[in-house]
């Protein structure tokens, strides 16, 4: 009986945890950038539920916000250059999103596909 019992509480704790990813964005996370074989860095961001944004390995370009409308994902932040720093916002079609990959296109067809990863990397590759 207490098998059948836990048996029962864990399939109820598995669907319950299933139902609830359902209505979760699957944008929340670390994604690292797919860069060839050869490259010696990792770049990516970090997307976090309340809206704000960081980025992976990249100095000179950091975000800060983020949002999705109309299946457009919506970056901004501060570019970091010579002296400078500027606001700058970026959109992204999202072409595709699933648990492991994300893939994003701009209006000008350049294209970032990137790989969902569960912590934050190790930035010497």
């Amino acid at each position: 009986m207490k098998r059948l019992s836990f048996l029962i509480f864990l399939i109820l704790c598995i669907a319950s945890n299933w139902s609830g990813n359902k209505t979760e964005t699957p944008f929340f996370g670390y994604w690292l950038e797919e860069t060839g074989a050869d490259q010696k860095f990792v770049q990516g961001l970090i997307l976090y539920p309340d809206g704000t944004a960081s980025s992976i390995g990249m100095e000179t370009l950091k975000y800060e916000k983020w949002t999705v409308q109309n299946n457009r994902l919506i970056l901004s932040g501060k570019s970091i250059g010579n002296r400078q720093t500027i606001d700058f916002s970026e959109e992204w079609l999202v072409i595709e999103i699933s648990p492991r990959t994300m893939k994003l296109k701009t209006s000008d067809n350049y294209w970032r596909h990137y790989q969902r990863t569960e912590k934050m990397p190790d930035l010497k590759k």
